[in-house]
């Protein structure tokens, strides 16, 4: 639609002015999460984990006990972790105008309503009897928030505070989501009554499913601890289940080995075990390494980005017309000597034959030839400027100009047997009489 802006976009930015204010309009986000958060809410408390009309956890603890079972009270703790902490989440960017478009809403999107329509499938087909149909929902359910976690996963400019207001809550739903689908999956084989060791192979690849994705969690950077710790926990819940008499009897009939399941419990405390001293290595490689050197690249990063900014925001300088004046006449500056044109016509001597200079006759004609540059030499106003008053002019060696002072022998002011050097006073009459010829 035209006029529509189809991006959600945290700050706006004036074509005009340039100034950047944040957005603090309601998006579809925000309306869409209340609505699912109020949705989840009625189920939780109707057919989910303190479901009034039928609990979902009481039947898969202990209408349908498989190996992969753990007490209702992990549940129950989880849940009720979960609800108000999303509540918190969805009355923030509600009553937090600043909030209300930013990457913690922006990048959670479309995930949590259609989360929330696949729980709604998942607790009413459990309460209806329909495992096969609870299984698949719980599997899309799953993958849905798994997507949710690794979205909130990228929205890394979020110190500990925007982690615990955007990202905690989601996660721990997502983390709490993989365990309950692991157990429908197991629920399923014991609600269609197959071999132990059927069910004995479906629990142990949905143990070994929790380690790697605990492991694989934990390997990451920047790295969401809550997932891990969670799986830890119920596959602790799931080792202290198989001391637990009622359930232990309770797999005896079904046929399972007793050393089979003896085996089972010592397994899961192991798995247990690698998890938790992988959870303590990986927090103290992230407090001694791998956090350190994050925060020193993103310093290093803004100093970087505040240089270009700089650089770029930068106005141009106005150039005065002064400036313009001085660069379009900096081209010619090798012709600034020759700015008095007129001067140096009049010192430059007329050619021979000129007949437009009153005074002339053969003298001054001769004279006038003493200055003529041979042709390879070129002419230059500066250097016959330097000629008239140099003392080439007076050298013996010039021929003409010697000949026709010889020619005064009379004279004593021409003597050749004089010294070549002028005196001061010879010297300026010369000039002067060399000047009044140019007149």
């Amino acid at each position: 639609m035209p006029g529509v802006d189809r991006h959600i976009k945290h700050y706006r930015i004036n074509q005009e002015t340039g100034e950047r204010t944040v957005n603090t309009d309601v998006n579809v986000f925000i309306v869409l999460n209340a609505i699912a958060y109020v949705v989840n809410l009625c189920l939780i408390f109707t057919v989910g984990a303190f479901g009034s009309v039928s609990s979902t956890t009481r039947v898969l603890t202990y209408n349908f006990q498989s190996m992969m079972n753990t007490s209702e009270v992990f549940f129950q703790l989880a849940w009720g972790i979960i609800m108000p902490w999303q509540a918190f989440w969805v009355v923030w960017q509600i009553v937090k105008p600043e909030a209300r478009n930013c990457g913690g809403v922006v990048q959670a999107a479309y995930f949590y309503p259609f989360g929330t329509v696949l729980f709604a499938g998942y607790t009413i087909s459990v309460r209806a009897g329909q495992m096969i149909l609870g299984t698949v929902f719980i599997w899309g359910l799953c993958g849905v928030f798994i997507g949710l976690a690794m979205s909130m996963q990228r929205y890394r400019p979020k110190n500990l505070v925007e982690y615990l207001i955007w990202q905690g809550p989601l996660t721990l739903e997502a983390s709490w989501i993989m365990i309950e689908t692991c157990l429908m999956t197991n629920v399923v084989f014991v609600r269609l009554d197959e071999m132990w060791y059927i069910k004995f192979i479906i629990g142990s690849v949905s143990i070994l499913t929790l380690f790697i994705t605990a492991i694989s969690w934990l390997s990451s950077y920047p790295v969401d601890f809550i997932p891990p710790f969670v799986i830890m926990c119920a596959i602790g819940g799931v080792f202290l289940q198989m001391d637990n008499d009622s359930h232990y009897t309770n797999l005896l009939r079904q046929d399972f080995p007793n050393d089979w399941l003896t085996g089972w419990k010592y397994a899961v405390l192991a798995i247990f075990i690698l998890i938790l001293c992988a959870f303590i290595i990986k927090v103290v490689i992230v407090l001694i390494s791998q956090r350190p050197k994050a925060l020193a690249e993103q310093r290093q990063e803004k100093k970087d980005r505040v240089s270009v900014q700089i650089t770029i925001n930068q106005p141009p300088t106005p150039t005065s017309p002064k400036k313009k004046k001085v660069s379009r006449n900096s081209d010619y500056d090798d012709y600034d000597d020759y700015d008095d044109y007129d001067d140096y016509d009049e010192e430059r001597p007329p050619r021979r034959g000129s007949n437009n200079r009153r005074g002339s006759n053969s003298r001054s004609n001769n004279d006038y030839d003493d200055y003529d540059s041979p042709p390879s030499t070129p002419r230059t106003p500066k250097k016959k400027k330097k000629s008239v008053n140099s003392r080439e002019f007076e050298s013996p060696r010039r021929s003409p100009r010697k000949s026709s002072s010889s020619r005064k022998s009379d004279s004593p002011r021409k003597s050749p047997r004089k010294s070549q050097t002028k005196s001061p006073k010879k010297k300026k009459r010369s000039s002067t009489r060399e000047y009044d010829d140019y007149e």
